[in-house]
């Protein structure tokens, strides 16, 4: 994934499935990840649905998030966040994300955000 952001704060790797209106990304962190860097994670994990006119770095930032909830403590620091947009309204997006851990695939985090991207 082409995205603006640098190590320490790059967590998205790779768009593993693409569908219409899901996304699945696999993310990695440098530690343990806090609920915060799940929101993080799940906000880059959406360029995967950022329009690709060539091989621009796609632009957004997040709006809000709400119903965000620590399900499980995390374990590891391999992470598959499933992304569902829900609400598509041209810039802003409203998505639904959940982040399960490798290899076990318990999900440890979910919640909506909602995010302006650019076109």
């Amino acid at each position: 994934m082409r995205l603006p952001h640098q190590e320490p704060l790059l967590f998205a790797r790779e768009v593993i499935e693409k569908r219409d209106n899901e996304a699945i990304v696999l993310c990695e962190f440098e530690l343990l990840p806090t609920l915060p860097m799940f929101i993080e994670a799940a906000a880059q994990s959406c360029a995967a649905f950022a329009p690709r006119k060539s091989d621009d770095i796609p632009t957004g930032f997040l709006v809000s998030c709400r119903d965000v909830k620590r399900l499980a403590p995390p374990a590891g620091t391999r992470f598959r966040i499933k992304i569902f947009l829900k609400v598509d309204m041209g810039k802003v997006k409203n998505f639904f994300f959940e982040a399960s851990n490798l290899p076990a695939n318990r999900v440890c985090a979910s919640g909506n955000i909602t995010m302006m991207i650019s076109e």
